[in-house]
């Protein structure tokens, strides 16, 4: 799947209203609430990645949930 695709199928599944999101090669996609524009989104997801990722299941970050989206229309 091209990343292209992947990005339109990560839109199509979001709510509209939700524009900060950070989408990584591998089809993890953190959103942000409540950001400012000199907030730096992309660093901020590496971060969280970092600190949490990857997730396993019963792990600490165990509650996160994993979502296909092969229907998004």
């Amino acid at each position: 799947m091209s990343i292209e695709s992947l990005i339109e199928r990560v839109r199509l599944a979001l709510n509209p209203k939700v524009q900060d999101w950070v989408l990584f090669s591998n089809g993890t996609v953190i959103v942000f609430d409540n950001t400012k524009p000199d907030d730096n989104i992309e660093q901020e997801a590496i971060n969280l990645m970092r600190e949490f990722g990857p997730v396993h299941v019963a792990g600490s970050a165990g509650d996160s949930k994993v979502v296909p989206l092969t229907e998004t229309e």
